[in-house]
């Protein structure tokens, strides 16, 4: 059966958009509150926004062969720098470089001790293993378009730990002030971060989400870094640092 609006013509296309990238107004929030019909067209609206999404993942990545000719040094150097560029944003294009060096590094014999030296000052990528806490910082998800209500934040196992050798990374989520009363649709919350065990000066913290990178804060000197207004979703987070990264796989909010 054909659903119709509660209130003729109802929301057009530029106030559904403008919900979903978290600026609609409180007559949109109200009226989606109550419409079945405008609802059904805000969520037709955000499965295409996913799919085109996913259509254009990883689309300004260099090919493997360039990323192989790259870790041998077989690009002009104008093509280099903007695959070196490229490498310090892009976790995924880094660790394909870093596989494929790995693979050669088996193959080829062993270095000299000079040159294993030189290897090790190159940038050096861990991957963050949860020890404590849970992926999905948030308690079980709410319904796409259900009301939001307080309390939803964390449960009992409070923030997650992350280690990767010596260094300690925590995050959590709360949500954004004033964001209680709407929807889990679009971007309400606020991501916490910790890191420990290193000096953080002259970190980054980058946030990624579907090979798109969301944002690049600055850790400050207390170890300390913080993203807001983030959707209900999952995302990678990347920490870098003076020679090294520490890459976290999978962060849900």
């Amino acid at each position: 059966m054909t659903q119709t609006c509660i209130a003729p013509p109802g929301l057009d296309d530029t106030q559904l958009l403008a919900y979903l990238d978290g600026v609609g107004d409180r007559q949109t929030i109200d009226h989606l509150k109550v419409c079945s019909s405008c609802r059904s067209r805000a969520q037709r609206f955000q499965r295409m926004e996913t799919t085109l999404a996913a259509l254009l993942y990883r689309v300004t990545c260099p090919s493997p062969m360039e990323l192989g000719e790259y870790h041998l040094g077989g690009l002009k150097r104008g093509q280099a720098k903007g695959i070196s560029v490229h490498l310090a944003e892009c976790p995924r294009c880094a660790r394909e470089v870093a596989q494929l060096s790995s693979y050669l590094g088996d193959l080829a014999p062993a270095p000299e001790p000079d040159l294993l030296e030189q290897a090790l000052e190159q940038v050096r990528v861990r991957v963050g293993q949860l020890v404590s806490g849970a992926a999905g910082l948030l308690s079980a998800p709410q319904p796409a378009f259900a009301p939001v209500h307080a309390g939803v934040r964390g449960g009992d196992a409070g923030p997650a730990v992350y280690e990767a050798d010596d260094v300690q990374v925590m995050v959590d989520a709360e949500r954004s002030a004033g964001a209680a009363d709407r929807f889990v649709l679009s971007g309400h919350f606020v991501l916490l971060g910790l890191i420990t065990g290193v000096e953080p000066a002259g970190w980054t913290a980058h946030l990624w989400q579907g090979g798109r990178l969301i944002a690049a804060v600055p850790v400050d000197e207390g170890g300390n870094f913080s993203v807001s207004d983030l959707a209900s979703a999952s995302y990678e987070l990347v920490l870098s640092g003076p020679g090294q990264e520490i890459y976290i796989e999978e962060l849900r909010i």
